[in-house]
């Protein structure tokens, strides 16, 4: 998933030279890179909302299928998510002209997170820290198989979408019972997984 990541947003930032720049380019890299990815977060938090529809749940219910968690399954996500992040948040980016740097940083940065953010790591994390970046703690309470829970903390990287959009749960105030989700049935086999959301009818309607 992190190398798919990688190559999209390389793919992308190539595109970068033939695009008329809006972006602040005169400004330190470390900045530019910085607005990159609060942007790029944004995005990524809408697209991430909508695969929590009844339409997007056809694809995104094979990432939640799982019982529970390790940092391998961060890497469980049908193709058709990792073309979506291309087209609805680098591709915007790159219309802006944002240079290769942010969409790289932004690519490590998710792909790193989301190792951690499914980890079954138990770290000692100050309560205020949940509400800055994404803490495994965090991302938990989003594969909880309490849909009122789960349809929540959809931000990769930033809780400020969540808290911005009213999504945010925090984990002093919720419980995680379990992970999962009840009443879909994911297939087992990689093939059967890929073809599935272009037949299987996910409980998430």
């Amino acid at each position: 998933m992190l190398l798919l990541l990688t190559l999209g947003a390389g793919a992308a930032a190539r595109l970068a030279s033939l695009a008329n720049s809006a972006w602040p380019s005169e400004w330190p890299m470390a900045l530019q890179v910085l607005v990159g990815v609060v942007v790029a977060d944004g995005l990524d938090y809408w697209k991430h909302r909508v695969l929590h529809t009844a339409w997007g749940w056809r694809l995104h219910g094979l990432h939640h299928g799982i019982t529970r968690l390790h940092a391998l399954r961060s890497a469980r996500s049908h193709f058709v998510e990792v073309v979506m992040r291309f087209l609805f948040v680098y591709v915007p980016l790159v219309a802006a002209g944002a240079p290769p740097e942010v969409l790289v940083w932004h690519a490590a940065l998710i792909g790193t997170l989301g190792v951690i953010g499914h980890s079954n790591v138990r770290l000692r994390v100050p309560s205020a820290f949940h509400s800055l970046l994404m803490t495994p703690h965090v991302h938990r309470l989003h594969h909880s198989n309490e849909r009122a829970i789960a349809d929540s903390n959809f931000a990769n990287i930033l809780p400020l979408w969540d808290l911005l959009f009213g999504t945010f749960s925090h984990p002093d105030a919720h419980e995680l019972r379990g992970v999962g989700v009840i009443g879909d049935d994911v297939p087992a086999s990689f093939v059967a997984q890929v073809v599935a959301p272009f037949g299987w009818r996910a409980a998430r309607g």
